[in-house]
C-alpha cells in the first residue's frame, strides 16, 4: 500500500496535516543529506573505536617499573642458568681428568712395562713377534684415545683456563692447533670469569 507522504504543520495550537509533494529535486536533497550523515555517523564511530582502543592499551599494558622488573627476572634467571651450565662443564671435567683419563694413563703405562719385557735380552725375535706387534698396536690406540680424550676435555672446560686465566688458555690453543697460530695479547685488566669463558670459547670455535 502506498501513499503520498504528510506534511504536519502547527497552526493556532491546533496540528493540521496535508499530503506533501516533493519534486525529483527534493529527493536529490534528502539522498545528498542522508549521505552526508552516514559519512559524519562513520568518522564519528572511527574516533569513538580509536579512542576506546587507546584507553584499553593504556590501561591494560603494563608500567614501565613492571616492565623493569620482568627484565631483571629474565636477566637474573639468565645469569642463574649460564652459572649452573658452566658448574656442570667443570663437574664434567674434573671427573674425564680424574676418572678415565688417569685410567688410560695407567693402561698406557702398563702396555709399556710389558712391551718392554716382551722385548727383553732374552726374548730374541720378541720384537718383531706376533706378541709385540700387537702390543705396540694396543700402546698406539691406547696413546690415540688418550690424546682424543685430552681435547675433548679441554673443549669441555678447560682447567688451565680456569687456574690460569684467559692468556694461558690461548697460547694452550694456540700450540695445540693445527696450522700454525700466532697468539698476539694486549696488556689489560683482569677480566671477570664469563667474559674469559665467552672469549675462550669464541676462539676455539672452528
Amino acid at each position: 500500500m502506498t501513499g503520498a507522504p504528510w506534511r504536519l504543520r502547527i497552526v493556532d495550537g491546533e496540528l493540521t496535516g496535508s499530503s506533501a509533494s516533493y519534486t525529483p529535486e527534493d529527493w536529490w536533497r534528502f539522498a545528498a543529506a542522508g549521505l552526508v550523515a552516514l559519512l559524519i555517523f562513520g568518522y564519528l564511530n572511527g574516533l569513538v573505536a580509536a579512542a576506546w582502543a587507546s584507553l584499553t592499551k593504556a590501561l591494560l599494558a603494563p608500567r614501565p617499573e613492571e616492565i623493569q622488573r620482568q627484565v631483571d627476572r629474565l636477566t637474573f634467571s639468565r645469569a642463574a642458568i649460564m652459572e649452573s651450565f658452566e658448574a656442570e662443564r667443570r663437574r664434567i671435567e674434573r671427573d674425564l681428568h680424574d676418572g678415565v683419563q688417569q685410567e688410560l694413563v695407567n693402561l698406557s703405562l702398563r702396555l709399556g712395562m710389558v712391551q718392554m719385557g716382551a722385548g727383553g735380552p732374552d726374548a730374541e725375535g720378541a720384537r718383531t713377534g706376533p706378541a709385540q706387534r700387537q702390543l705396540a698396536q694396543a700402546q698406539e690406540q691406547t696413546t690415540h684415545a688418550l690424546q682424543t680424550l685430552r681435547n675433548t676435555v679441554r673443549g669441555i672446560y678447560p682447567a688451565v683456563l680456569e687456574d690460569h686465566g684467559l692468556r694461558a688458555a690461548l697460547e694452550e690453543l694456540a700450540n695445540n692447533a693445527l696450522l700454525p697460530t700466532e697468539l698476539t695479547w694486549a696488556a689489560c685488566a683482569k677480566l671477570p670469569p664469563d667474559v674469559e669463558r665467552t672469549a675462550y670459547y669464541a676462539v676455539s670455535e672452528p
